[in-house]
């Protein structure tokens, strides 16, 4: 994105932010109810590792809500997930489809945003306006102003190292139970 347009989706995004209600009531994993998945969709590795990770909450009797983003113009395959792609973005790089929608307006209580690398656009947009009360991924500059707990990726760069980070610090937030949510099997 040139300066200018990043320019112009900074001051829109900071108006959209001045105006997104974000729950402040305390969650973990014990009593959340529905996580979010928010993550690229560009390999069939990472789509797999990912619906693993999302089976593992369900057996912990957690509702999952999946969205991909499928980084080319092709219509995505038939998944078990929802997803966007390239042609469903605005001039900002902005996605804008029903599932985009119906994945904004999900009472998630936890988000997860699992990308090794630094994220597209679409997904810090997406990152940033979702109003989930904990917002949690990977320690990368574009996405830290909008998480909560951020992952420090130095010793792996690796998605099922950063998954089961991400389980380590979610069972320690703001609980006094020593299950572990979901198993630590997830690849």
């Amino acid at each position: 994105m040139n300066r200018l347009l990043s320019w112009i989706y900074k001051k829109l995004l900071l108006k959209e932010l001045r105006h997104l209600s974000r729950s402040d009531s305390i969650v973990n994993v014990q009593t959340a109810k529905t996580m979010g998945i928010l993550f690229d969709a560009s390999s069939d590795e990472i789509i797999n590792t990912i619906l693993k990770y999302a089976e593992n909450w369900k057996k912990k009797g957690k509702k999952v809500h999946l969205l991909g983003f499928i980084p080319s113009k092709s219509e995505p395959e038939n998944h078990n997930f929802d997803s966007f792609n390239k042609k469903n973005l605005d001039w900002l790089q902005r996605p804008h489809n029903p599932a985009v929608n119906q994945f904004l307006k999900a009472p998630i209580d936890v988000l997860i945003i699992p990308v090794i690398d630094k994220p597209s656009q679409p997904i810090c947009h997406l990152s940033a306006i979702h109003p989930a009360p904990i917002k949690t991924g990977p320690d990368i500059e574009v996405l830290n102003p909008y998480l909560d707990l951020l992952i420090d990726l130095k010793e792996n760069k690796s998605l099922p190292f950063l998954l089961k980070q991400i389980n380590v610090y979610l069972n320690l937030v703001n609980t006094k139970s020593k299950v572990e949510v979901p198993p630590k099997s997830h690849s």
